[in-house]
């Protein structure tokens, strides 16, 4: 994550064709910018850079985790 970088619980979202392929999404506090965002990784490729960063339009706290549930 890098120097002063703290991510949140990652959620595991499976592929819909393939459960065993899917993406993990971790929202990722920024100490040294003081800013957040959501970053979305492959599941079988953690090494690797994540495939999107999106910013967040606010800081969300690195406490901070959830649950989510399909409708």
């Amino acid at each position: 994550m890098g120097e002063n970088r703290y991510p949140s619980e990652p959620i595991y979202v499976p592929h819909p064709n393939n459960p065993e392929r899917g993406w993990l999404l971790t929202v990722v506090y920024d100490g040294n910018t003081d800013s957040s965002e959501v970053r979305i990784y492959k599941s079988r490729a953690l090494e690797t850079e994540p495939i999107c960063r999106l910013g967040l339009p606010s800081v969300i706290p690195p406490s901070f985790h959830g649950t989510w549930k399909p409708s």
